[in-house]
């Protein structure tokens, strides 16, 4: 006991020490703020409605409650903090780490073997993107419930009983819960019946597992009924059955070469035959290459009967693979690291006992074999320690992690474009124009990055540049939504508004709840046809009710429509909707202000500048407040950061004068 308890304490060790780094990481831009940062229903914490939407249908093509529920958790617990999601990640992966040489130190009684498959799952790179992105917390959660039905089913092999199989359906249907992936997890119970448990009568077996079974299948079929939904799936005309199962055979020995030689691995590997996705077409020696590896494998694990290990770990790692190998095409990507997280399992028990057959037939001629081996299982995982460690380093921002998978896979399109976006963030726009030209010259889907080009080019005021590309996109698809409201926002600026109206009436036909109304209704309002702009605002809001600006704008139209009540309705649903827009809040305070309402006037003002400390509007009408209450010193202040934020502002200069000088008058 004293054993394995080190054991464990060794295996925790490891895992906190190559992953632990990830708990000041930030999140990644790719995915995460579709399944964290920017989804409401996560970021609002466990709430009843966010459970009910966690369960109510499939979102992001696939049905995943629990992962949901666990994101909802940690933004409960630690709101946006990225540090406390890696935790969890990290803690799961070091929980299945300990789950996986308990399952096997009990169906085996081998330590040192069941150690070894533990310390290889736990430090190999390839897994470190399960555990490193905060969106795969899918992958570490699955297993966690897939590997407890697995330690489930060894005690109900053994000492059967009703409740031993519920616990093993109610945990397997727990992992599906999380990630639908181990719906082959049945099969693998199979195999461990045959070896390690060496459980007879085949036909019984079988029918014991036909509830589960019966739940893979009904997982299998929601999942793809989800994935049509969304649109992930690839049809066979985009992708035929034969171009499918040639991606397969190459992605299940490219996963075998990365098991032996995890280097150059990358978030996206785009999917040859996809021209979308940028890839280059398999050569017919790759495809033959890796049909003779996998078929030559396959033939030895069948044929070694003597050693059934073999036959287990080749059928868990091909077997576990189906679900995601390619058959059934979501997305663009040829494979993806991540999905090698619990199929290489199979690999490492192979390999595990493999390696002690091997020293325990030399030790007769070798004394010593032992520990050479031991020497050199100590250097291997050592290797792969550091390799995980420094490939973790490059989850640390979403910067680090698309440049290095695009120094490892230079023709990425998918990757580049979303690198592109990240640099247009963080104000790099030169180089995102060069991301974004790149990107173009290695994909045929460019209606994407075209557009957002073009809103970059826009911003550089390079405007005939940007207005190329959006006709560009709108010569495919007219009504294209973004790039009508794109071009229309640039016609908008050079005065052009007939045209500028056209492009964002185009924009909303197709998408009427999109920010081209807002814009529209904004054009309107500068050209002084308020009646027509308050029909848009109210229309767009019957798809928007909770947006602030949209009632900061509807209110601002009401208020020069001379419905003073009706905008302030509207002023306080904005500030109520989101209390640090600070446009909304100096909006309210100057019309409260002008219906003598000073006081509160002055304290929306006060919230204006919390949220926005150089809204040189608020700054003004805060110092005129404040001088009609006879704090004269309060509103000199206010009045000369207003003229610090805009020195040449007539307005606040001759309000400051006048503050001035009024001091001067008054009795010291």
């Amino acid at each position: 006991m004293r054993r394995e308890l080190g054991i464990c304490i060794a295996l925790g060790v490891a895992v906190l020490a190559i992953y632990g780094q990830t708990l000041g990481f930030e999140f990644v831009n790719f995915d995460d703020p579709q399944f964290v940062t920017g989804n409401p229903n996560v970021m609002g914490g466990l709430t009843f409605n966010g459970v009910v939407w966690a369960f109510g249908a499939g979102r992001m093509g696939s049905w995943h409650p629990l992962t949901w529920l666990s994101h909802m958790l940690d933004a409960q617990l630690f709101g946006a903090n990225a540090g406390g999601h890696h935790a969890t990640n990290v803690l799961l992966h070091a929980l299945n780490t300990l789950l996986l040489f308990g399952v096997f130190r009990s169906a085996t009684g081998a330590v040192w073997r069941s150690a070894l498959v533990a310390a290889l799952f736990a430090l190999h790179p390839l897994h470190v993107e399960s555990v490193a992105w905060v969106s795969e917390r899918r992958d570490v959660l699955s297993t966690a419930f897939g590997l407890l039905a697995i330690g489930a089913h060894v005690g109900y092999a053994r000492r059967g009983g009703v409740r031993r199989y519920l616990a093993v359906t109610l945990l397997f249907g727990l992992s599906l819960m999380a990630k639908p992936m181990l719906v082959t997890l049945p099969c693998v119970l199979l195999l461990l019946d045959y070896w390690p448990l060496r459980r007879s009568r085949p036909a019984r077996l079988v029918l014991e597992k036909l509830p589960l079974f019966a739940l893979a299948l009904a997982c299998s079929l929601a999942t793809i009924a989800f994935q049509q939904r969304a649109a992930a799936l690839a049809t066979t005309q985009a992708l035929t059955l034969e171009l499918r199962a040639a991606n397969a055979v190459v992605a299940y020995a490219s996963y075998l070469l990365q098991l032996l030689w995890p280097a150059r691995l990358a978030l996206y590997y785009p999917h040859p035959y996809l021209e979308a996705a940028g890839g280059f077409p398999l050569a017919a020696w790759q495809i033959a290459g890796a049909a003779a590896l996998l078929l030559g494998l396959t033939l030895l694990a069948l044929r070694a009967r003597q050693r059934p290990y073999l036959t287990v770990g080749w059928l868990w790692y091909l077997g576990t693979l189906v679900p995601v190998i390619g058959f059934v095409q979501v997305g663009m990507q040829a494979y993806a690291d991540r999905y090698s997280y619990f199929p290489l399992i199979g690999l490492f028990v192979a390999i595990a006992w493999g390696a002690a057959d091997v020293v325990s037939a030399l030790r007769p001629r070798l004394p010593r074999a032992g520990a050479f081996a031991a020497g050199a299982a100590g250097a291997v995982l050592l290797a792969l320690g550091v390799g995980a460690w420094l490939q973790t380093r490059y989850w640390r921002d979403s910067f680090a992690l698309f440049q290095h998978t695009l120094e490892s896979v230079p023709r990425n399109p998918v990757i580049r474009y979303n690198f592109a976006n990240h640099l247009r963030d963080l104000g790099r726009l030169d180089e995102a124009v060069r991301e974004y030209a790149r990107a173009l010259e290695e994909t045929s889907d460019s209606i994407n990055i075209r557009v957002n080009l073009a809103n970059v080019l826009r911003s550089q005021q390079k405007l005939a540049e940007a207005e190329l590309h959006y006709r560009r996109v709108l010569e495919e698809d007219p009504k294209h939504g973004p790039a009508n409201n794109g071009l229309a926002t640039l016609l908008r600026a050079q005065g052009r508004f007939d045209e500028a109206e056209l492009c964002f009436r185009r924009a909303l036909q197709r998408e009427p709840d999109s920010i081209a109304a807002y814009n529209l209704g904004n054009l309107l309002r500068e050209q002084g046809r308020l009646d027509a702009a308050l029909a848009v605002y109210r229309e767009s809001l019957r798809y928007r009710p909770t947006d602030p600006k949209l009632h900061n704008n509807l209110a601002a139209a009401l208020e020069e429509a001379g419905d003073a009540d009706a905008a302030l309705r509207h002023y306080e649903l904005a500030v109520q909707l989101d209390p640090g827009y600070a446009i909304a809040q100096n909006n309210l305070g100057s019309l409260l202000y002008r219906r003598g309402e000073v006081q509160a006037a002055i304290d929306h003002y006060q919230l204006a500048l919390l949220s926005d400390g150089n809204h040189r509007k608020a700054h003004l009408n805060l110092a005129s407040a404040l001088e009609d209450q006879g704090r004269l010193e309060d509103a000199i202040g206010h009045y000369q950061r207003a003229l610090e934020l805009a020195p040449e502002d007539p307005l606040a200069r001759h309000a400051l004068q006048q503050a001035l000088v009024l001091r001067k008058t008054q009795p010291p």
